[in-house]
């Protein structure tokens, strides 16, 4: 090109980044600095998207310093879910201590970093300063709070953070509510996440897979088997395509858990009804 603007240099790094070439796009930035062309906002965003390396937003993170970008909201919030990413919260911390506004991305980046790092108590007065401060929480902040709850296998913690979500009104949301199904079988609540469960009127291929799943390391191999057939049953009925793959992964969790868990009641014959069902939706 006889003369490159700003536009062109932003495409190219940013395809490069995307591409996992991220050395080579942030060579790109230094050639498009020392032709004296300013990076803009978009730029830095384009290299963030491949970033996966401390090193890299670090690095951004000072270009956003040096050329005013620390008031653009996306970049400032893409930097904080990339240092959660690497592992880095309490660089993330800083970073959203000095953010000038913060919005409900600001704060689930931050909590979904604690979340990851298993801090429950920093995830739990986060949620309480979020609402404090007006921003009011969605989904993605739920389904982080249940998950470090989940982590804890405290039931008394995981009631709480559910009581939480009914109050807010996501318990309808498939996510939210298949986060909490997860946490009450890890938490070894069975008839709580099953009575979930069978409330659930829009059940995807997740939540049947993650409760058929649950229910096998919980011991409640016959359960996992009735559900089993009832996902095999709704599948043929509404997503014919999909059963076969579904029914690859369900059999295996059904299968391990029934025949090398020793504490398990199941008779041989049941075993061999089990094993037969699942070689027939496998063939």
């Amino acid at each position: 090109m006889p003369e490159r603007n700003v536009v062109p240099w932003t495409s190219i790094i940013g395809c490069y980044s995307c591409a996992g070439s991220v050395e080579v796009a942030f060579g790109m930035l230094s050639e498009m600095r020392h032709e004296g062309i300013q990076p803009s906002s978009v730029t830095l965003l384009g290299l963030l998207s491949g970033a996966s390396e401390v090193a890299h937003v670090q690095s951004l993170h000072g270009c956003a310093v040096v050329y005013g970008f620390e008031s653009d909201m996306c970049l400032v919030n893409s930097m904080l879910n990339v240092y959660c990413k690497c592992e880095r919260v309490e660089d993330g911390r800083n970073l959203f201590e000095y953010m000038s506004g913060r919005d409900t991305v600001s704060w689930n980046s931050l909590i979904s970093g604690y979340a990851q790092s298993g801090d429950v108590r920093e995830v739990f007065q986060l949620l309480y300063k979020m609402r404090v401060e007006g921003v009011v929480p969605d989904k993605q902040t739920y389904a982080s709070v249940v998950s470090v709850a989940a982590t804890q296998s405290d039931v008394r913690l995981g009631k709480s953070v559910h009581g939480q979500i009914l109050r807010s009104g996501f318990e309808v949301d498939s996510h939210v509510e298949t986060a909490v199904i997860v946490m009450y079988l890890k938490c070894g609540n069975v008839d709580l996440a099953f009575r979930i469960f069978e409330r659930t009127m829009h059940k995807d291929v997740i939540l049947w897979t993650a409760m058929i799943s649950g229910l096998a390391q919980n011991d409640s191999a016959d359960r996992a088997l009735m559900v089993f057939c009832q996902m095999l049953e709704f599948c043929s009925l509404f997503r014919p395509c999909e059963s076969s793959g579904t029914s690859e992964v369900t059999s295996y969790s059904i299968w391990q858990h029934s025949t090398q868990n020793n504490q398990s009641n199941l008779s041989s014959t049941r075993l061999e009804t089990i094993s037969s069902l699942i070689l027939l939706q496998l063939m």
